[in-house]
This record gives structure tokens, C-alpha cells and sequence, in this order.
């Protein structure tokens, strides 16, 4: 059966007895923090023995996005080991780092970047210091996740990945777990995700097609810089179910796995409790159910090995 979240609470409640902040009706607060917590454990359940993970059809989304290149003249006052941008370019200190700046065929990496002035330093030194009114060209081979309301999101906009926000139909920003494949709208084809190497970001003067990719923290790389902008791409990923905070919210994982979120937090209850019988007693019925449950949902076909290659050991590889 479908749960609402006032049944979720009751449940919990009538299950761990007492506690006067874990009464609905005296606080609810903490019943659904608890009760959203469950939802996304079971989100990314992983069986103890058989290492299977739960992944559901509905919590995939997709983002589409696409190269950034900036063009301007060098500024005034530029040096032999930094180099003045434009008015093209944003404000924010730090916001260009990692990025190239070609001019004149001399392609740089910029390691910090003053806002303030514009001003960014280079790895290496100029011969001589970029001459005022040159034309540069700013690239880069990577993309930052970002909410949208972030101040790198906009003037000027379309640098980064922008994640949903709660207005959208996605689920917002923040609840992204994994990608799951990246495409190349562009020339109608997968982008594979790379190996560990220690030598997959090749030389600074590498510009092409994106040919492989890798998550590193909050970014997603490619193999190459990309130095033109009319390339478009799709990207696949997992993501956390949405929060229910509204009396008569349900669950966003599907309804055969509500009653999941009971049992993971009545064990959540005992875990506090210190009552270990009841605890252990209570993690076996959750783990018997999970597979029995998943054993019905057959996610084994969803996009192939994909559920099955998921790992947590790849965020911030």
C-alpha cells in the first residue's frame, strides 16, 4: 500500500513506543526527518551479503548541456606571468581557474583568478607579457555541478551543468548521486566513461571531442579541452528521491518499497536506543524484505550493467 507521510509517522511512532519528541503530535519534525532519511537509504540500499544495489526507474534524470567558450581582448596591464580579461568574463574570485587562455596559439592553464580585476595567473610564464587588445580565447575541458541559484551561474551564464531546482520536474539541486552515461548529441554517440590512469587529463594544448569522461568531486571531466561551443550533450544520472514535508506526501521510491522506510526507521529507533535484540531482529526483516521486493521490481534490465556498476567508491575518485 501507498503511505502518506502522517502514516509513515504514525507507524514509526506506535513501532519505537514513547519518545516525546517522536510523538506526531507533539513534534513532527524529527518523525520526518527520520522518515525522509529512510526513503533515501532505501534509494541507495545495498544487500549486506550479495552487494545488489536498489535503483529505481523513477529517481533516473537527465540534464542537457553544452561547451563554453569565451572570446575578448587582453586588458591592460597584463604581465609575463599574468594576463588581463575582459568585460566577457564574470567577477567572482576563483571562477576561472582550471580553465586555458589561448592567445595569439600560446595556450595556458590559469591557476588563480582575482575577480575584482580580471586578472588571471598563468602555470608558466609568457615570453612577453600579452599585448592589450589581442584577441584570447577561454575554454576549458571540465564541468562544475551547480545549483541554480549559485553566483557562477549567471553574467555570464551557460559555464557549468546547472542542477534542477525544486520548480522544475526534476528533483532539486543537491540530490544528485551518480552519472550514468554521458552522450554526445552533437555526433550522436556515448561518451565512454574512462579507466583509472593517472594520466587521463593528457597536455594543456589537447582540444577535440570529448571522447572519455570521469567524475572528480563536483566536476565532470573529459579527456579533452573543448574549444567550440556548438556541441551538445545528455547526461544520465541518479538521484535522490524528493523530501515529503506535506501531510499527505507519499514517497517518491515506488509504493511496493514504503513500507522499507518503516522498518529502516524503527531501526533507526532501536540503534538510538542502545536495544540491540530489537535492532538486529528488525535489520534482518529489512534486509529479507528489501530482497524479496527487489526480486519483484527487476531493475536488472533498467540501462543493463549500469545497476549493477554503480559504487559509492566513485564520487571523488
Amino acid at each position: 500500500m501507498a503511505y502518506t507521510l502522517t502514516q509513515l509517522r504514525a507507524e514509526v511512532y506506535a513501532n519505537l513506543g514513547n519518545p516525546n519528541e517522536l510523538d506526531p503530535d507533539v513534534d513532527s519534525t524529527k518523525l520526518d526527518q527520520i522518515c525522509n532519511e529512510g526513503q533515501r537509504q532505501l534509494a541507495m540500499w545495498r544487500d549486506p551479503v550479495t552487494g545488489r544495489m536498489s535503483r529505481f526507474r523513477n529517481l533516473m534524470s537527465e540534464l542537457y548541456f553544452k561547451p563554453k567558450v569565451i572570446t575578448g581582448v587582453v586588458g591592460a596591464g597584463s604581465t609575463t606571468s599574468t594576463i588581463v580579461l575582459d568585460t566577457a568574463v564574470g567577477t567572482q574570485n576563483d571562477r576561472y581557474n582550471g580553465w586555458v587562455v589561448e592567445v595569439g596559439g600560446i595556450v595556458k592553464y590559469i591557476t588563480d583568478y582575482v575577480g575584482a580585476t580580471k586578472t588571471a595567473t598563468v602555470h608558466s610564464l609568457y615570453g612577453t607579457a600579452p599585448a592589450a587588445a589581442a584577441a584570447y580565447k577561454l575554454y576549458k575541458r571540465f564541468w562544475l555541478f551547480i545549483p541554480s541559484d549559485d553566483d557562477w551561474a549567471t553574467s555570464p551564464s551557460g559555464e557549468h551543468i546547472i542542477l534542477p531546482s525544486t520548480s522544475t520536474v526534476y528533483r532539486a539541486e543537491g540530490n544528485f548521486v551518480e552519472i550514468l552515461k554521458m552522450q554526445d548529441l552533437t555526433q550522436q554517440r556515448y561518451v565512454q566513461e574512462a579507466t583509472r590512469s593517472d594520466d587521463f587529463i593528457g597536455s594543456i594544448e589537447s582540444s577535440g571531442d570529448a571522447q572519455e569522461w570521469y567524475r572528480f568531486g563536483n566536476k565532470l571531466y573529459v579527456d579533452n579541452n573543448i574549444d567550440e561551443a556548438d556541441r551538445s550533450y545528455r547526461l544520465e544520472y541518479y538521484r535522490l528521491p524528493t523530501d515529503m514535508s506535506a501531510d499527505s506526501d507519499t514517497p517518491e521510491i515506488p509504493e511496493m518499497f514504503h513500507y522499507g522506510i518503516i522498518l529502516w526507521a524503527t531501526a533507526w529507533g532501536y540503534r538510538r536506543a542502545q536495544e540491540s535484540g530489537d535492532l538486529y531482529s528488525t535489520n534482518r526483516e529489512l534486509v529479507e524484505y528489501m530482497r524479496s521486493t527487489l526480486s519483484q521490481y527487476h531493475v536488472g534490465n533498467e540501462r543493463g550493467s549500469y545497476w549493477s556498476r554503480l559504487r559509492n567508491d566513485r564520487v571523488g575518485r
